[in-house]
């Protein structure tokens, strides 16, 4: 060790072959070295970049894994639902509709909720189990285990048009035992709606000429057990159609009519004439014929309907009358002057020379003295237009078109006997020389309304007369109504007790109309129920009379005035011939009018 002497590297004493198998590692370990020592110096240098690079990285690869993850793969449960509902409905009628939920699975199911959608227009009645809401569309199920179901019962009214449809739908909402995902299931159903008892028939003419006054008559019937109320009637008419008449006459326009209840077993018949002048040669014209019942919510919907199609064909000379007042109404009162227009016109393509225009009228109300018809010749109830006193006619053109007016005036009163129902019935022809016979026209109605008279008396019974401040005094009111030539119906008489003139006592009602009269004590309101009015009484028949007693003792503020004792008298009834309503009126009735029943004179209105 003492004679070890250091050398350089380079004069090693290893031979080459040594140093050519160790020099690699030796060549490498300084770059070793250094990195590490290269490396330890970065770290200490940077290590809160790299704690914040490195958590970032770890931020970044759970949220994608939040992203991009599939879901669970949890499969919906076998659930079916089963909607039993009658194939075909009763409009108007109740029936059944049962939901029935399987569990086909092998898990439980649980948390189920049954949703039910109906139809616009129908009405929930009951259910088993009961509903959650007042509507009956949601009901909570119990749990079902595999291979049970569950059924649940609802009653519902279904009101809609015969022959739509009536969809149902069931949705469930339900869970699988063990598991917080939620599924929905849902199925649909149809039921149709059919007539429920109710039917309607329409009847016409196969064939008619333009000018031939038509009439089409409609039947209607309830033949089930359920009435019905507010019942409509209404009929659909081409454009082509001109109203003449209808019986009974309509509630709306021309073509509504409002029936009110339908009983069981109940029907009825309307009858509307027209022409269909403005129809093509050849033409097929359909008329409808409808019976509507309100919903839930006011609206009407077809209950039943009919239809009939009539064949036109064209004359080649026609004439049509209407009444040439503006209106389509076909009801005149007593006194009334009925104005007419007759339309003619030429649809032969060769020209009609000296055309005759023949009305004849067929009513006893009519004053023939008082016809005006310019141009034409007036015998009796015929009046004839001709060349001779109208040069129009002399030739009429192929297409060529014209109108000659008429008027003449209602007798007042229409009738001097006991005739009921009276009414103007007029018919219209037209000829030329081309043809052999006349060519028939329309024939039109007017029917003549009834008069009903109210009339209203007071006589002094005893006590003071005149009333003295303080005193008592009796006195006798009667109520009577007379009618002319039509019965009223449905007729009633409202009034109202004044204050102060005592308490109305039943016990002084005239025996004849003592059932027939009601009265509130806590409104002073009396009702004479007077139901039908009959034809002609108080002409030929004794006149309908309500007759009480009331008293008046008038307090310091009206001495030496009027007391009134009734108030606000009221008739109200429907005319049984024409389908109007009559309203009559009287404001009061008081102690001063004592004097004009003494005299013999009357209160009327």
């Amino acid at each position: 060790m003492e004679n070890f002497t250091k050398q350089p590297l380079g004069n090693s004493s290893l031979d080459q072959d040594t140093r050519d198998k160790i020099s690699p590692a030796q060549d490498a370990s300084p770059a070793v070295s250094g990195l590490e020592s290269q490396g330890t110096g970065f770290f200490a240098k940077n290590k809160w970049f790299v704690l914040v690079f490195v958590l970032a990285i770890v931020v970044i690869g759970i949220l994608t894994l939040f992203i991009f993850r599939k879901p669970n793969s949890v499969k919906e449960g076998k659930v079916t639902i089963d909607l039993v509902v009658p194939s075909e409905v009763p409009s108007s009628g109740e029936a059944v509709v049962r939901a029935v939920v399987s569990n086909n699975d092998s898990t439980t199911l649980t948390h189920l909720e049954l949703e039910m959608v109906y139809p616009s227009g129908t009405v929930f009645v009951s259910s088993n189990p009961e509903a959650k809401n007042l509507s009956g569309t949601l009901y909570s199920l119990p749990d079902i285990s595999p291979g049970a179901n569950v059924a649940t019962l609802i009653k519902l009214k279904f009101e809609g048009g015969v022959g739509t449809n009536a969809p149902i739908t069931a949705r469930l909402k339900y869970s699988l035992a063990g598991s917080s995902a939620s599924f929905t299931k849902e199925q649909q159903t149809t039921a149709k709606l059919v007539a429920a008892g109710v039917s309607v028939e329409l009847q016409g003419p196969v064939t008619a000429t333009n000018a031939q006054l038509v009439s089409y008559t409609v039947h209607y019937a309830n033949q089930s057990t359920e009435g019905f109320d507010r019942v409509r009637v209404k009929l659909g008419f081409p454009s082509s159609f001109q109203f003449a008449s209808a019986t009974p006459a309509s509630t709306q326009g021309t073509d509504t009519w409002d029936i009110g209840q339908l009983a069981p077993t109940a029907e009825g018949t309307i009858t509307v004439s027209g022409t269909f002048l403005s129809a093509s040669l050849g033409q097929g014209v359909t008329v409808n014929a409808s019976v509507l019942v309100p919903d839930k919510n006011g609206g009407y919907y077809v209950q039943a309907e009919s239809q009939f199609s009539t064949s036109i064909s064209t004359q080649p000379l026609v004439v049509t009358q209407s009444l040439d007042n503006g209106e389509q109404t076909s009801v005149a009162d007593p006194g009334n002057t009925l104005q007419y227009k007759l339309s003619y016109q030429n649809n032969a393509s060769v020209a009609a020379r000296g055309v005759r225009i023949v009305m004849t009228i067929d009513s006893a109300t009519m004053d023939t003295s008082t016809v005006q018809a310019e141009g034409a010749l007036v015998s009796g109830n015929t009046i004839t237009w001709s060349a001779a006193s109208k040069s129009e006619l002399e030739v009429v053109n192929p297409n060529e078109a014209g109108t000659v007016l008429v008027s003449f005036r209602i007798k007042d009163p229409p009738v001097k006997d006991r005739s009921i129902n009276p009414d103007v019935i007029t018919n219209v022809k037209i000829k030329s020389d081309e043809y052999d016979t006349f060519l028939p026209g329309n024939k039109m109605q007017v029917k003549i309304a009834t008069k009903a008279r109210l009339e209203g008396t007071v006589a002094f019974v005893d006590g003071q007369k005149p009333p003295r401040v303080g005193q008592q005094s009796r006195y006798s009111v009667s109520i009577s109504v007379k009618n002319t030539t039509s019965d009223v119906t449905g007729s009633d008489i409202v009034m109202f007790v004044a204050t102060g003139a005592g308490s109305f006592d039943k016990a002084t009602v005239n025996k004849e109309e003592a059932n027939a009269v009601s009265f509130d004590t806590s409104t002073g309101k009396l009702v004479w129920h007077v139901a039908t009015l009959k034809a002609h009484v108080g002409e030929f028949s004794p006149a309908r009379i309500l007759q009480f007693t009331l008293r008046a003792v008038p307090g310091a503020s009206q001495a030496g005035l009027p007391l009134p004792l009734v108030k606000n008298i009221i008739f109200t009834g429907t005319n049984d011939f024409t389908a109007q309503t009559i309203t009559k009126s009287i404001t009061q009735l008081t102690t001063s009018d004592t004097a004009t029943a003494d005299a013999g004179g009357i209160v009327i209105q």
